[in-house]
């Protein structure tokens, strides 16, 4: 029993650790492009930030609303075209002002206009940004936008896989995963190493590993492209210790001509280290 949560204890620290990728690798929601992995080097570190200072200044931009002949509508849409300009400013130079000013601009648009799920999304963005530096209803406000931009476009799937990540930060492991999969059963596209990291985490966490190993099975039946997460699987089959479904999950990897080398050789060392765990115990 021990030996089993020091195992899920493991695969927990690991699934936060790979958090961070999701900075590089993930398409956020569509409405801003992420910053990549120089930029990110420019950006600040929540240990670096003195957020009560920020917190005291407001940042705002306005707009004449005679520049867009007086238009609700375009003025809203002026507003958030703005916010995503600095979004990606931010996210390029690093510049805390710029973030504070993308938020306000995004309120702006969404009292002129507040049923777009766009303009929701983008607000979602900027508070999950601001989490990072601890901002008090940062997280809370960021899941409360991502469910306003769902509730009018209950079909956005990558909005489902940014409010799936909130989610299971907090822990709310079932409710996470109910979005993840419905996200992926819409666009499968949107699976990745990143976001199944985070499905386990959820599946451990939430003691639904079995749930897990048949959204996967499912998964990979209808998207065989897929296959290394059957890497995902072992990982859940093992926290149970049925090494006999690992080692087949294992052996299906190696003897698939659709699998690239790397992923044959860490689940060939997979095996192995399966193999002598058996025979140790």
């Amino acid at each position: 029993m021990v030996d089993r949560r020091i195992k899920i204890i493991i695969v927990l620290l690991i699934g936060v650790c790979f958090s961070a990728t999701l900075l590089f690798a993930w398409p956020w929601s569509k409405k801003s492009a992420p910053p990549s992995k120089k930029q990110a080097a420019v950006m600040p570190s929540p240990d670096e930030v003195d957020v009560t200072e920020w917190n005291k200044k407001m940042f705002t931009e306005r707009i004449d609303p005679a520049t867009v002949g007086g238009d609700k509508e375009a003025l809203a849409h002026a507003y958030h075209q703005k916010a995503v300009a600095l979004l990606n400013k931010y996210y390029k130079d690093g510049d805390l002002k710029d973030l504070y000013t993308a938020l306000n601009c995004t309120g702006e648009a969404i009292m002129l206009n507040p049923d777009k799920a766009i303009y929701w999304a983008t607000l979602g963005d900027t508070h999950t940004e601001m989490s990072r530096f601890k901002i008090f209803g940062a997280q809370a406000n960021a899941i409360h936008s991502y469910k306003q931009a769902l509730k009018l476009d209950p079909d956005d799937a990558p909005v489902m896989m940014l409010l799936g990540v909130q989610l299971a930060k907090l822990a709310e492991y079932k409710e996470a995963l109910d979005y993840f999969e419905k996200g992926l059963e819409k666009a499968p596209h949107l699976m990745s190493s990143n976001i199944a990291q985070w499905m386990n985490v959820c599946y451990l966490g939430g003691a639904q590993t079995k749930r897990g190993t048949i959204f996967y099975e499912d998964f990979m039946k209808a998207n065989p492209e897929y296959y290394y997460l059957r890497i995902y699987k072992v990982i859940l089959y093992e926290s149970h210790f049925d090494y006999g479904s690992a080692e087949l999950e294992l052996n299906k990897v190696i003897a698939d001509s659709k699998a690239d080398r790397d992923t044959k050789k860490f689940a060939s060392s997979m095996l192995k280290n399966i193999q002598n765990k058996e025979v140790a115990e």
